[in-house]
């Protein structure tokens, strides 16, 4: 994935605390071309398990990193007057917070 992606600094840093200078050839957005390039035997990358599907890519073959690294997400909003759909959620993710 390309450098406007919240993975990519966080991945650099992780590889050169292990001694590992990436080589870059290519960034980019589109999974689809990322995994067409993989399929055919053009190097490795770095993206979140969730963010792709092997089904149609037999050569490719997905190994999670360790030591995991996770990252936060954080919901915010005005103080003030809400929509009560905009409470509704904001309660479910209150309830849910951390989990």
């Amino acid at each position: 994935m390309d450098s406007s992606t919240n993975l990519f600094k966080p991945i650099i840093s992780l590889l050169k605390e292990a001694g590992i200078e990436p080589r870059i050839t290519y960034e980019g957005r589109r999974i689809d071309l990322i995994l067409g390039m993989l399929d055919q035997g053009m190097g490795v990358s770095i993206m979140m398990n969730k963010s792709f599907d092997l089904t149609d890519y037999q050569n490719i073959v997905a190994i999670p990193i360790e030591p995991k690294q996770y990252s936060r997400l954080a919901f915010i909003r005005r103080h003030g007057k809400h929509s009560a759909t905009s409470e509704l959620f904001w309660k479910f993710a209150q309830k849910h917070e951390g989990k």
